[in-house]
């Protein structure tokens, strides 16, 4: 996917030509975000992209979304970044054919995109969620991303039967990842940077579980819970500095598992994992 970026505000005649060109180019991204120069402060500049079906929004002194009623209806990608006021969410419900939502530290009337039953992928980045209750009733959602933020209870996750992709990130206070263990049809997780988080003990219900990447996780120490799962294919132990070769053996006993990539901090200590691994380690990260 290409972008065409705007950092401050342009002529008409330039907005115009901008708009007729985004109108043969569907599949560009319109990205507007503050570079240094004049800033620009609100989304009038929309009224000239009447066909745009992707846009991107980094700017600081955003202050409403009210402006994006100049976009199509079927507007299919939207991404609010971070601003000093977080404007209300409520001016994205009309776009009912959304199908990926990113909102960086945008709060204001969340409740929001439940109405956005169409999504099929959602970032959420420096936001804290009593729940994911709102993001339980789609049908669609196939990827999850969550970063940053504290939203420490994702049990609505292990409910979402369409979820394919789960990525969490650096999450405060965050601890249990029993939820993602219990679904039965995501096909990939990836966690990173949650000291305090260990494996859950069960994943027998993990079927669908295919691929696991595991990236700076101190809390990881024992593998022998990836015993218990069913469809796993890939491991993948990024950064793990704080484990031994040895303990990696027991993935060794994963039914299935037919790939560990691994770094544990030093060339002899990933030497020692790959003569543990075996035909499992088909490749080094320091």
């Amino acid at each position: 996917m290409e972008t065409v970026g705007i950092t401050e505000p342009l002529l008409d005649r330039d907005y115009q030509w901008l708009g007729s060109w985004f109108k043969k180019h569907p599949k560009t991204e319109l990205w507007a975000h503050d570079a240094g120069g004049p800033d620009l402060t609100d989304l009038a500049f929309l009224r000239w992209f009447h066909d745009l079906n992707r846009l991107r929004l980094d700017l600081a002194n955003l202050t409403d979304l009210n402006q994006l009623d100049h976009l199509p209806d079927t507007l299919g990608a939207l991404d609010v970044g971070r601003s000093r006021r977080e404007p209300s969410l409520r001016p994205l419900r009309r776009f009912a054919q959304l199908r990926r939502l990113g909102l960086e530290r945008q709060h204001r009337d969340i409740d929001t995109v439940r109405e956005l039953r169409q999504l099929e992928d959602i970032r959420l980045r420096s936001l804290t969620l009593d729940t994911l209750d709102t993001l339980g009733e789609m049908n669609h959602l196939r990827r999850l991303e969550i970063a940053f933020g504290g939203t420490k209870n994702i049990t609505a996750v292990q409910d979402m039967s369409s979820l394919r992709d789960l990525e969490l990130v650096q999450i405060r206070g965050f601890t249990d990842l029993g939820p993602a263990a219990n679904n039965e049809h995501l096909g990939t997780l990836s966690v990173f940077g949650m000291p305090h988080a260990a494996l859950p003990q069960d994943w027998t219900r993990a079927r669908g579980l295919r691929t696991l990447t595991i990236n700076t996780m101190k809390g990881v120490a024992d593998l022998r819970p990836l015993t218990t799962a069913p469809s796993l294919v890939e491991v993948n132990l990024i950064a793990m500095q704080h484990l031994r070769p040895e303990d990696l053996r027991p993935l060794l006993d994963v039914p299935g598992l037919q790939r560990v990539w691994y770094g544990l901090g030093s060339d002899k200590k990933n030497h020692q994992a790959a003569a543990v691994l075996g035909h499992l380690a088909p490749r080094q990260w320091r």
